[in-house]
C-alpha cells in the first residue's frame, strides 16, 4: 500500500466503513482525552520548580554540613534557566545577585554565608565566574557571578554547554554515573521468565 493511499476504519460486526484515516492523520484514544482532561494534570500550573536527581540526594546528605543544606535549597530559589546562574530571581533576564545580594534577601549573616559559599565552592556544588565589565569611561570592573551545579539541580530541560564544562570535573557527574551505572547492572540482573 503506497504512502499516500488512505486506510479506512471498520465496523468489525458488519464490515462497514466507518471513516478514513488520511496520511498524516493522527489517532485520539479514549484514554488520551481522558488524560488531556484530567484536572490533575493541571497541579500547580504556572509554579516553578528545580530538577533535583534522585541520585545525588544520598551524596548531599553524606557531603554536606546541616547549614550547607540550608544554602543549597535556598540557592535553588535563585538559580535561572540553562545557566545555572545565581539571579535575584529565576529568571534569565534578572540580574545576578552577589553574595551579600543572596546573604540580604534570604536574612543570612554575611560571614556564614562567604564561609558557606567557599565550602560549596570547594565541594564542586558551586562556582565562582569572574566577568568583566568595561564602562563608558572604559575603566573595567570584574563581578563575580555564581554558578550552582547542573549535576546537583538545574532549572528547565536543557544546560548551556560552557556551564555544563565548568562542572564535568566536580566530581558530581561521577556519583550520577555511579549510580547510572549501578541501575544498569541491578536491571541486568532480572531475569524474565
Amino acid at each position: 500500500m503506497g504512502e499516500n493511499e488512505n486506510r479506512y476504519v471498520l465496523d468489525p460486526n458488519t464490515g462497514e466503513v466507518l471513516t478514513e484515516i488520511h496520511p498524516g492523520d493522527r489517532l485520539l484514544r479514549a484514554e488520551t482525552i481522558d488524560y488531556l482532561h484530567n484536572p490533575g494534570r493541571e497541579f500547580n500550573k504556572g509554579k516553578t520548580f528545580v530538577k533535583l536527581y534522585d541520585e545525588v540526594i544520598p551524596y548531599l546528605i553524606n557531603c554536606l554540613t546541616t547549614g550547607e543544606l540550608k544554602y543549597v535549597i535556598a540557592l535553588a530559589r535563585h538559580v535561572s534557566y540553562k545557566d545555572c546562574v545565581v539571579r535575584r530571581t529565576n529568571n534569565n533576564l534578572s540580574e545576578p545577585i552577589s553574595a551579600k545580594d543572596f546573604n540580604d534577601i534570604n536574612n543570612f549573616s554575611y560571614s556564614t554565608t562567604k564561609r558557606i559559599f567557599n565550602s560549596l565552592k570547594n565541594k564542586g556544588v558551586v562556582a565562582y565566574v569572574e566577568v568583566g565589565q568595561v564602562f563608558s569611561d572604559y575603566i573595567g570592573k570584574a563581578n563575580t557571578m555564581y554558578l550552582v551545579n547542573p549535576y546537583v539541580y538545574f532549572r528547565g530541560m536543557d544546560i548551556n554547554e560552557t556551564v555544563k564544562a565548568i562542572f564535568d570535573n566536580s566530581g558530581w557527574k561521577e556519583e550520577l554515573d555511579k549510580y547510572r551505572y549501578k541501575k544498569v547492572q541491578d536491571d541486568s540482573d532480572l531475569k524474565i521468565e
